[in-house]
């Protein structure tokens, strides 16, 4: 992921519209809904891809296969100071 804050992702996946992949614990789960507002709020075409299992999604973010999630900072932050995820913002 080339971005390096919240306005740069919001660049990119302007340009690359419903290329850039997020992972939630399903549907109507709280980063599902979250991220819907955030793309309705930003203009953008971000692919939803549900997990039964949040674990099995981190590990396709960390992979490399999906670009983004919405989470908590507590679930994050073991991978950010790890380098394998980079914090864009926080809420």
């Amino acid at each position: 992921m080339p971005a390096r804050n919240v306005r740069e992702f919001i660049q990119l996946a302007k340009q690359r519209p419903g290329e850039l992949h997020y992972i939630s614990a399903g549907n109507g789960s709280a980063q599902h809904l979250v991220m819907e507002l955030f793309k309705l709020d930003t203009g953008t075409r971000i692919t939803h891809v549900p997990y039964k299992a949040l674990a099995s999604g981190f590990t396709d973010l960390i992979g490399g296969h999906v670009q983004t999630t919405i989470s908590t900072l507590q679930t994050v932050l073991p991978f950010v100071n790890a380098g394998r995820l980079r914090l864009l913002a926080t809420t």
